[in-house]
């Protein structure tokens, strides 16, 4: 079974990916310690109700949040929308989340927990860490370093080559074009600390 931790926003957005499992014969479900009975129809489990030798995914945005739950969680499985395109030469980490119309290209290295939303892009050589979260439409070119921990807003543009830094968070629509240190949080266009 595949026990997908949240209830909320992010797990909507993995609806349908969820439907299409369940239509196939896998078994699935949501996890929340105190959201609804169900989604659109999908069960939604207690933690301590979903069944031994599940293997989750944590359909949480908080990358501190995610680390936390991950610690308690035995085995992990990535949830790939089905369309979703992910080259075969791509890797990407246990536990990540990957929504529709993502795009991830030849040689990306993708860290545990990652998330990508809806229509973000991800392209040739990059290497992004453990759990980090891309909102909607992020455009992240090619030969990019991201560490652990980032969250990247809604329509933020990463220029090619550029590296940011562990725990730092890149506001939406923020057009980034320079290296952003670790923790620090950048908006704008071009993007500048803030």
């Amino acid at each position: 079974m595949l026990a997908i931790y949240g209830a909320g926003g992010y797990a909507l957005q993995m609806l349908d990916t969820v439907e299409t499992l369940l239509a196939n014969g896998r078994q699935a479900c949501f996890v929340s310690d105190n959201g609804p009975d169900e989604l659109c129809g999908v069960p939604v489990l207690r933690p301590a109700a979903v069944p031994e030798g599940a293997s989750y995914c944590i359909a949480i945005a908080g990358s501190d949040t995610r680390k936390r739950i991950a610690s308690g969680l035995p085995r992990f499985s990535t949830l790939v929308s089905p369309t979703a395109i992910i080259s075969d030469h791509a890797t990407i980490g246990e536990g990540s989340i990957i929504a529709h119309n993502t795009i991830i290209e030849a040689k990306a290295r993708i860290g545990r927990h990652f998330h990508a939303n809806i229509y973000s892009y991800v392209a040739h050589e990059c290497t992004i860490g453990d759990f980090v979260t891309f909102a909607p439409r992020v455009n992240c070119n090619g030969n990019v370093t991201i560490g652990d921990g980032v969250y990247i807003g809604t329509g933020a543009m990463i220029k090619q080559g550029v590296t940011i830094g562990e725990g730092a968070v890149i506001g939406m629509g923020a057009v980034v074009t320079k290296d952003v240190p670790a923790g620090e949080t950048w908006v704008g266009n071009p993007a500048k600390a803030r």
